[in-house]
This record gives C-alpha cells, sequence and structure tokens, in this order.
C-alpha cells in the first residue's frame, strides 16, 4: 500500500492534539500514544505494533505522524543493534517496517521504526 505525505492516522486537525507516551511495552512491541484536545474530550489512543526503535520526548504537541521515505528508514534500521545485518536483506524488511515520524515538528524529532500504526478503538480510558 502505497502512503503519502499525509497523516497515517486521518485525524482532522491532526496539529491541534497533544500528545503523550502512554505506554511502551519492549517485551510485546507495542507502544502507544495518548492524543487528546479540547480539555480530553477528543481523545485517541494511537498504537503502534511491531516497534523496533523509539527515539524522542515523551511530550509534545502535534499528531501529524507521515511514512519517512525509503533512505530514513534504512538509517533507522541501521541503528538497531542487529540492524547492520538487516541492511543486507533491506527491501524484504523495508516492506515489514515502516518508520513513523512527526511532520514538519521544528523543535521534535519523534521517530518509531514499527510495523503497523492504527487507532485503537478497543482501549478504554
Amino acid at each position: 500500500m502505497l502512503m503519502t505525505l499525509e497523516d497515517v492516522f486521518g485525524l482532522t486537525d491532526a496539529k491541534t492534539y497533544d500528545c503523550y507516551l502512554h505506554d511502551y511495552h519492549v517485551g510485546h512491541s507495542t507502544l502507544r500514544i495518548l492524543a487528546h484536545r479540547n480539555e480530553h474530550r477528543d481523545r485517541k489512543m494511537l498504537l503502534f505494533s511491531g516497534v523496533e526503535y523509539f527515539s524522542g520526548s515523551t511530550r509534545w504537541s502535534g499528531a501529524t505522524f507521515v511514512l519517512a521515505n525509503a533512505d530514513e528508514t534504512l538509517e533507522a534500521i541501521g541503528l538497531l543493534p542487529h540492524g547492520k545485518a538487516l541492511i543486507s536483506d533491506a527491501e524484504r524488511k523495508i516492506a515489514a517496517l515502516f518508520l513513523y515520524k512527526l511532520y514538519k515538528h521544528i523543535e521534535l524529532d519523534i521517530k518509531i521504526l514499527a510495523s503497523r500504526a492504527i487507532i485503537d478503538t478497543s482501549y478504554h480510558y
């Protein structure tokens, strides 16, 4: 599936959300970010699965996540302890891993290397 530079979650006015890292379970390779606005009345749980790498702050403004290009994704794979071996098998890995990043944020560099990102509608706040 081909992705564009649009918000991968399809949030309306994604830049108006405040976000914080809700939980990161290394053993389960899952990371959840709570995105909220309007004094917490509008909340979305962003779920990343198959997480191999996370870099960034624990709180920020804006929830516009986009897919990085192939070069940036390969660079992130190279940061993994086992990344050098993965780069030799890059085409297969690129198909399985995506680098999600916060789009056009001046102060922050949030990056998540994961196999999937969805809005978790089953999560109860």
